[in-house]
């Protein structure tokens, strides 16, 4: 019969006669005798069979690991509660096992899965909510008499400089911006359609660009202007999130929503220069990371255009790129020695003025501001008398401490350059809503290229107060000395920024590898 393995009796007491199947043995001292073991060790014919110490309970039925297949490995995984049930489900050809269906990969929960289902719900959410904003902004360009208040002075300027005059002059300034906007219409003060004053503090080269446009109407320069200034917002947008390694398809609806945010339209709607800067910085930033420095730091002249917003940006970017920090440098010095040459060559003297035009800005912003967005917001405007610059001065000694500090504490080169970057536009005396489309690099540091920092509710509350707030100053809201509701964001961007980059600095995001 071959081999038969010795079967224990089927009677339950022992004085049972037992019946037992036996193998055929080979004869003694044969070679098979020595080379092929008893398939089961233990006892001879006819003796009872002890409990083994592989079998499972008490079971008569003893099987060597011999007979055994080996288990497939239990890989541990992150963030999975592994289970008893889960170390072994049994094998197909093992008959003490009783099989068991398997989900193949990861199992997951109904309430992560619910948790993502609600998670991209309020994304899409956020996305309608912005595009729903495009009605806001058409009926405000259409019936606001005040569109393209910042560019007009811009134009204004412009044409002061290519007839032969000073930009930084305000009497000549105010005369031709009321030849240009009020004398047409016949406005008077109190007016709606009156234009208020405004100075020229950006840089000459703004004017020069601007001169060979002059010949035409500035109601026609002003949309080709906004446009121009949308594109740098989206170009910009486009490099930053294409430095940080956002994937190509969450990169557009990422752009488009950036286009479509409240800060682009304040930009748009001012006729403000910030995505200019904005653009420089970002474009640096690329190429820079391309191996490019000397590009970079030419191009990064650029945000001499506003000094007081951008004059902090070559230091972040030097932060930012470590490597390539001498010859980056080398590139914005450069750059601005031949930029400073041409405006002294184009227009004598008005470098001189304007330095003078910017302390006069300064000046000018000891009272209530409007649409202030740093946090000297909350306190300064309210103060009085020698308590003012008092107070100015401890709040920046106090931030200059925690820059240094939370910068040594930033876990790599990229959170350390957009620490000083975030510091910087919160401690500036005079920023505004515009200016913070600065700050897009380190909203989209948060929410990661996967967008798994969606789901932190500090971060998401950013996006929702950055989507809402700015517009309390176009509706004419004011709490006492406060109106400038940017500086809320702005403030809860830098809680943020605080808890998961600088406080919790063992989990920060790593550093991820541009495409």
């Amino acid at each position: 019969m071959g081999r038969l393995l010795d079967l224990p009796s089927l009677r339950p007491y022992p004085g049972a006669t037992r019946v037992h199947l036996r193998r055929r043995r080979p004869r003694r001292g044969s070679a098979a005798a020595r080379l092929l073991p008893a398939p089961v060790p233990g006892p001879g014919p006819g003796a009872l069979v002890g409990a083994l110490s592989d079998q499972l309970g008490d079971l008569p039925l003893g099987r060597s690991d011999r007979y055994r297949a080996t288990a497939g490995p239990q890989r541990p995984r992150p963030r999975r509660l592994v289970r008893a049930r889960q170390l072994r489900q049994g094998d197909h050809h093992d008959a003490r096992h009783r099989g068991e269906s398997r989900l193949r990969g990861r199992v997951r929960s109904v309430t992560a899965v619910a948790r993502e289902h609600h998670l991209r719900r309020r994304q899409r959410l956020f996305v309608i909510f912005t595009a729903v904003l495009c009605l806001a902004y058409a009926r405000q360009l259409l019936t606001s008499p005040t569109a393209g208040q910042d560019f007009r002075a811009f134009f204004a300027a412009a044409t002061v400089s290519a007839q032969g005059g000073d930009p930084y002059d305000w009497t000549a300034l105010g005369r031709t911006e009321d030849a240009l906007y009020n004398a047409p219409v016949h406005a008077r003060p109190g007016d709606p359609r009156y234009n208020d004053f405004l100075p020229f503090p950006e840089g000459p080269w703004l004017a020069l660009g601007l001169q060979p446009l002059t010949g035409l109407p500035w109601q026609v320069v002003y949309p080709v202007f906004a446009g121009l200034m949308l594109l740098a917002i989206a170009a910009g947008a486009w490099l930053v999130l294409l430095r940080l390694g956002w994937p190509p398809a969450r990169r557009r609806i990422a752009v488009v929503v950036t286009v479509l945010s409240p800060i682009a339209f304040i930009n748009v709607f001012q006729g403000q220069v910030s995505a200019l800067v904005f653009f420089g910085f970002a474009g640096a930033w690329y190429l820079a990371g391309r191996g490019r420095p000397v590009w970079a730091g030419l191009l990064l002249t650029l945000v001499w255009i506003k000094p007081n917003l951008g004059l902090a940006l070559p230091l972040v970017l030097v932060l930012l790129e470590p490597a390539s920090r001498w010859r980056l440098l080398l590139g914005f010095g450069g750059g601005s020695l031949i930029a400073f040459g041409v405006a002294a060559l184009a227009l004598p003297g008005v470098l001189w003025h304007w330095a003078n035009e910017l302390m006069s800005h300064w000046r000018a912003a000891q009272g209530i501001q409007p649409d202030v967005a740093s946090i000297h917001s909350f306190y300064y405007p309210a103060l009085t008398g020698p308590l003012k610059p008092l107070a100015l001065l401890a709040v920046l000694a106090a931030g200059g401490v925690y820059t240094v500090w939370a910068i040594r504490r930033a876990p790599d080169a990229r959170a350390r350059g957009l620490t000083l970057l975030l510091l910087w536009f919160a401690l500036l005396p005079y920023v505004h809503s515009f200016d913070a489309i600065l700050l897009l690099p380190l909203v989209a540091f948060l929410l990661q290229p996967d967008l798994r920092g969606w789901a932190d509710p500090a971060t998401e509350l950013v996006l929702w107060a950055f989507a809402i707030l700015p517009f309390g100053y176009f509706i004419g809201l004011r709490f006492g000395f406060f109106n400038g509701f940017t500086a809320v964001p702005v403030l809860l961007l830098l809680i943020a920024w605080h808890r998961r980059v600088i406080r919790d600095q063992p989990r920060a995001v790593p550093e991820t590898v541009a495409a």
